[in-house]
């Protein structure tokens, strides 16, 4: 067996399998709607096979595996790139037209050091106690 594919993981893969099954057979049946008795069949089939023989259906999990790490890999690349063209991109252009410099990064040929004088000193027993 590979990484991930303990028979405990594999079980614990089935159940979940079992509850979403069944949950969905639920709200099918409660709406009204006549595919209820196959989810129930599969929340059955599932718990069967995650009860007393979980590795059997290895073929079926290592196919699961491989979606979930396929639909985790876009996504991620979805997400990020949803934050970063639509949250990070516009604040940086909005702050850039605005001159404003948050980091104080501008490089300033006049000043003789870029050492900020601290107004307040320190209270020493606040390093002993970080968290």
């Amino acid at each position: 067996m590979a990484i991930g594919e303990s028979k405990r993981e594999i079980r614990t893969t089935w159940i979940g399998f079992t509850v979403i099954f069944a949950v969905i057979g639920s709200l099918l049946l409660y709406k009204g709607g006549s595919a209820y008795p196959y989810f129930y069949g599969a929340s059955v089939f599932f718990a069967i096979f995650a009860a007393v023989a979980p590795l059997k259906l290895l073929p079926l999990y290592r196919l699961w595996v491989k979606f979930a790490m396929a639909l985790a890999w876009f996504n991620t690349r979805l997400l990020l790139g949803i934050v970063f063209y639509l949250i990070i991109t516009p604040t940086g252009l909005l702050m850039r037209l605005l001159g404003k410099d948050l980091l104080d990064i501008k490089i300033d040929k006049n000043a003789d050091t870029y050492w900020k004088k601290r107004e307040e000193q320190p209270d020493l027993p606040s390093y002993e106690k970080q968290f």
